[in-house]
């Protein structure tokens, strides 16, 4: 082994150890306060796939639940979204109101779920995960829009919670 690769080795180990003793990229606790829809879960999700118009939706069933997103009955109270089945737009629009204690987790598999979209996508696609208390919204456009469409449902999603 040469010197450098050693020094290298050696210095990738001090900061990997630093890292780990402050706590970097620790995930951070969902707040999971008590938050009061003004519309229910359905109705909300179904107001925003109109205005933001997927190509070929499909909609979330529980199989889809499992095998794209990773959740289970056991972590979710209700979950309602929609997918595009075009190859060419990665849209995703999916709610979900975790059970009490879940929300944590029902966040990290909504951010697996954006990051392996985000990864074969590229730029060609925006979004990302809206926490408020145990609803959790992922939100993934593509197309020439993208970024104003997930700007504007994450308005309307703020805009349903009573203040």
């Amino acid at each position: 082994m040469t010197f450098r690769k050693a020094l290298s080795l050696r210095f990738f180990a001090v900061l990997t150890l630093l890292c780990l003793l402050i706590g970097c990229g620790a995930p951070q606790p969902v707040a999971e306060r008590r938050q009061t829809l003004k519309k229910p879960i359905a109705e909300l999700v179904d107001a925003l796939a109109e205005d933001w118009q997927l190509p070929m939706p499909a909609a979330l069933d529980a199989e889809l639940t499992t095998t794209l997103l990773g959740l289970s009955d056991q972590e979710i109270a209700q979950c309602k979204g929609y997918f595009s089945m075009s190859p060419q737009r990665p849209d995703q629009l999916v709610a979900v109101e975790a059970l009490p204690g879940c929300a944590e987790t029902v966040a990290t598999r909504l951010e697996q779920r954006r990051d392996f979209v985000a990864q074969a996508y590229g730029d060609a696609v925006s979004g990302g995960v809206v926490f408020r208390g145990n609803y959790l919204f992922l939100l993934l456009a593509g197309g020439e829009n993208h970024t104003e469409l997930v700007a504007q449902a994450t308005e309307k999603i703020e805009d349903n919670f009573e203040k």
